[in-house]
């Protein structure tokens, strides 16, 4: 098999995480990275979990707010008609995926999208959504913040790849 050499040698990298509803703070952050482009040999999605406490202020704030940016566009709940009865769902949310590398989207990066829950916990009743945002949605300001969040997440990925094959890299 022969390699494409018009494919940049960068790593595909995402990161998933949720944030609780109710306290609005992050929950669980996994970043993944991989590289499909090798032949047979490619390097599958390696997906390494990152710890709350290692994350500084200002990493917490980037991912908080690509959070809000994605929660500002769910769009207000409608009330659910019942006999002799009407129900407002809840919001609980579920996934965030923000995808900083992929040579196969790379016209619309980044790309963040939130899943999210509409629950009537008495009936039970959740139905799943999602919103998404793509290059050309993001703000000017919150194109800033992208920016880094994209950087943090790429350096994140590169150093836990650079672990994983040390003894093959080129100096």
């Amino acid at each position: 098999m022969t390699i494409d050499r018009s494919i940049r040698h960068y790593l595909d990298t995402h990161v998933d995480y949720r944030v609780d509803e109710t306290t609005h703070a992050l929950d669980t952050i996994s970043i993944a990275y991989g590289y499909h482009y090798s032949g047979e040999h490619y390097l599958r999605e390696q997906r390494f979990a990152v710890e709350l406490s290692a994350l500084t202020a200002k990493q917490q704030k980037l991912l908080l707010e690509v959070h809000g940016f994605l929660e500002a566009r769910i769009p207000p709940l409608v009330t659910v008609r019942l006999p002799h009865a009407t129900a407002v769902p809840r919001i609980r949310y579920g996934l965030l995926t923000f995808v900083a590398q992929d040579h196969r989207q790379s016209s619309i990066l980044p790309v963040a999208r939130l899943y999210y829950y509409e629950v009537i916990p008495e009936l039970p009743s959740q139905i799943e959504r999602q919103v998404r945002l793509e290059s050309h949605d993001w703000s000017p300001p919150q194109a800033v913040v992208t920016r880094r969040l994209r950087a943090w997440v790429r350096a994140q990925a590169w150093r836990a790849y650079s672990e994983q094959v040390a003894g093959y890299l080129h100096a």
